[in-house]
């Protein structure tokens, strides 16, 4: 992963149909996760 495990908080919900992942830095002020997390699930959505 591109960016910190330590940084971050994975939140994974399981519908019925999908699954949602969420990632969200532990500090709202870290653009340089922020911008690491959005590129990684980006890249992971246009593999779908």
């Amino acid at each position: 992963m591109p960016f910190s495990l330590s940084a971050t908080t994975h939140i994974f919900t399981k519908s019925d149909i999908v699954g949602v992942q969420q990632v969200v830095a532990k500090l709202a002020g870290d653009e340089a996760q922020i911008e690491l997390i959005q590129q990684h699930l980006q890249e992971i959505q246009a593999q779908q």
